[in-house]
């Protein structure tokens, strides 16, 4: 078993002991179920489902960031290194817990959506496949501020700079200050432009874990 693997498990085992595991999943179950259980046109729907996906993805940062800045506090990421586990592999593998975690999340997320947007609002599934692979992606860019945040900050300051982010950009939508996202998504967006915008958050998720791993090699564990 590689080192990467090992960190992965630890980092599962220990969102699922601390019951930060279970929070992140239900966050995303809840925000498939109130799209599905609470009628609604297609365009409410879509929004809604956005909006909750962002949601969740936000509280997922913000739980890697709580989870990898406790890791660094409490000595147990000092202890690991010190065992020769490279710092980055330590980061890396914290990552791929987190954001396995969130995927699959999302994936219930999306499942329910699909199930629950009424009858020929999508009847494309390449295009659905597009939309999800463009909120994977910001799912993933969640994560990894979350993890830049948990590398330089403190446990609690950490997940709330996530959290406060998160709320800002809901409500900055809410409030019609950023445009209707759903609507663009769903309907309006060009097949090249959806690629483009994934693209651009995997890039950006790529600048912040790099910058995680900068921090991480001054950091004092």
């Amino acid at each position: 078993m590689s080192q990467s693997t090992a960190i992965a498990r630890l980092a599962l085992r220990e969102l699922w002991i601390s019951f930060r595991l279970l929070v992140l999943l239900v966050a995303f179950v809840a925000a498939g179920t109130l799209v599905a259980l609470v009628p609604a046109p297609f365009p409410a729907q879509a929004d809604r489902l956005v909006l909750g996906v962002t949601a969740a993805s936000a509280l997922a940062g913000a739980l890697g960031a709580w989870s990898l800045a406790v890791e660094r506090r409490s000595g147990r990421a000092g202890w690991l290194v010190s065992r020769s586990v490279p710092r980055g592999t330590l980061l890396g593998g914290w990552f791929v817990g987190i954001a396995a975690s969130t995927l699959a999340g999302l994936a219930t997320t999306l499942a329910l959506g699909w199930l629950a947007l009424p009858v020929g609002a999508v009847t494309d599934v390449a295009r659905f496949g597009l939309v999800a692979a463009v909120l994977a992606a910001a799912a993933i860019s969640w994560v990894s501020l979350g993890l830049l945040a948990g590398t330089v900050a403190a446990p609690a300051l950490a997940s709330l700079s996530v959290l406060v982010a998160g709320a800002a950009v809901l409500a900055a939508r809410s409030s019609g200050v950023l445009p209707d996202a759903a609507g663009w998504l769903f309907v309006h967006a060009a097949a090249g432009e959806l690629l483009r915008l994934i693209g651009a958050l995997l890039a950006l998720a790529g600048v912040l874990l790099a910058t995680a791993h900068v921090a991480m090699g001054r950091v004092e564990l």
